[in-house]
């Protein structure tokens, strides 16, 4: 499904295959192809879910949180990725162990590699208030990012 809707596809084929494949996978899956759906509405509502949702279990934000940032939607999230980064530390109020660790890796934004989204993902490590369990997820994460964006200005 999500691949599906990243192309372009009738988000409607979600709730669809949802009511086919009734599955905790099926699920999961509906969640994270919602969650890529290319429109700036679905994409603002996926992550204000993932920032905000105190009650939702940690597994479901994950899962919305896979479809969130695709590359091949660059332009579209590039500009809710500083906004992710400036807003991941405040789940820690809420959430922590596993299920915030496990947000959080499902939607660090890495195929957004540019100059602004590492940017973004320095200041928020260098907050004075960063949680220790979301510090050393985001540092993992930067790491990477780092890699591909020193790629990116080296190769095109």
């Amino acid at each position: 499904m999500q691949r599906i809707v990243l192309l372009g596809g009738d988000p409607e084929l979600i709730a669809r295959e949802s009511a086919r494949d009734g599955s905790s996978a099926g699920e999961l899956a509906a969640l994270t192809a919602g969650a890529a759906v290319g429109t700036g509405e679905a994409k603002r509502r996926a992550l204000a879910e993932v920032l905000t949702s105190r009650d939702a279990p940690a597994y479901r934000l994950a899962a919305i949180s896979r479809g969130l940032f695709p590359a091949e939607q660059f332009e579209l999230t590039q500009p809710l990725a500083a906004q992710w980064f400036a807003r991941i530390n405040r789940l820690s109020q809420w959430r922590q162990g596993w299920g915030l660790t496990g947000i959080i890796r499902a939607g660090l934004p890495l195929g957004h590699a540019d100059d602004d989204t590492l940017t973004a993902a320095e200041e928020a490590l260098n907050d004075p208030a960063l949680d220790p369990t979301v510090g050393r997820a985001l540092r993992d994460g930067l790491e990477q990012l780092s890699r591909q964006n020193r790629s990116w200005h080296a190769f095109g």
